[in-house]
């Protein structure tokens, strides 16, 4: 399985290089590429504001960090790398959300043990095609394009819901950039890449995710103990509730 090449916790690099991984699995290669990219946007940001005559900066490191910015890769050009699509072609979806939104359908309907909610991608993929409400669909998306996201993303997608169940308190903590944090996030991804890894559906020949693609956490990390009872996963119908009241993109174009 690959091994995510981490960061130290406390560094800002960490929330950057969380994000490549996450948002383009698939395409390891550009991760680092991706992390040094930010790191010249951030220099270059200090140097356009750094004054040599104040002597904050001493003028053979300004050279030195002027010289490094310039030469190395952009975020533009990293970007027009990228293979992996943000949004779906013609909805205005976030394809890394819906795939956090199918992985934590399956998990919570492994909690609930209901006949009705069969513990699969499958039936994952017909509630989301299905509760869009008065389209019929969710947001536009067929079972072709959510087969598609779901290989797109699938070797991070236990990090995705991550980001999905912290969600009214992500932004606030990611801007903190505080080790104890990440700590508490990369231990909950590797509890949901562990459920995720051992379960397997019914008639299928394969866990529900493939533990040679899934991204884990690399083994120098001290990761804090969980409750027994994390992650709090809501029931199924409450799920389904949440995607009817999702936005159709007709309504959003009005």
């Amino acid at each position: 399985m690959p091994v995510m090449d981490l960061p130290q916790l406390h560094l800002p690099e960490v929330g950057v290089y969380w994000f490549a991984v996450t948002r383009i699995p698939r395409e390891p290669e550009l991760h680092g590429e991706f992390v040094e990219a930010a790191r010249n946007e951030a220099f270059r940001n200090i140097l356009n504001k750094a004054d040599p005559r104040s002597g904050s900066v001493d003028r053979n490191t300004l050279l030195r960090l002027s010289l490094d910015a310039a030469s190395g890769p952009r975020l533009f050009d990293v970007a027009r790398k990228v293979k992996t699509l943000p949004i779906s072609i013609g909805h205005p979806i976030n394809r890394s959300d819906v795939a956090a939104g199918l992985f934590l359908y399956v998990l919570s309907c492994v909690r609930a043990a209901d006949p009705d909610e069969p513990a699969t991608l499958e039936h994952a993929r017909k509630v989301y095609g299905t509760a869009g409400g008065k389209y019929g669909t969710y947001p536009g998306l067929g079972r072709s394009e959510l087969i598609k996201i779901w290989n797109d993303f699938s070797p991070a997608v236990h990090f995705l819901a991550v980001e999905k169940l912290l969600a009214s308190e992500w932004e606030k903590w990611i801007a903190r950039n505080q080790a104890p944090f990440w700590a508490i996030v990369l231990a909950l991804s590797e509890r949901l890449r562990l459920l995720g890894e051992s379960h397997k559906p019914p008639r299928s020949k394969t866990p529900l995710l493939n533990p040679a693609e899934t991204w884990k956490v690399p083994n120098w990390c001290m990761l804090p103990g969980l409750p027994p009872d994390w992650p709090h996963l809501p029931h199924p119908s409450f799920l389904r509730q949440e995607l009817r009241e999702w936005p159709h993109p007709r309504d959003v174009r009005k």
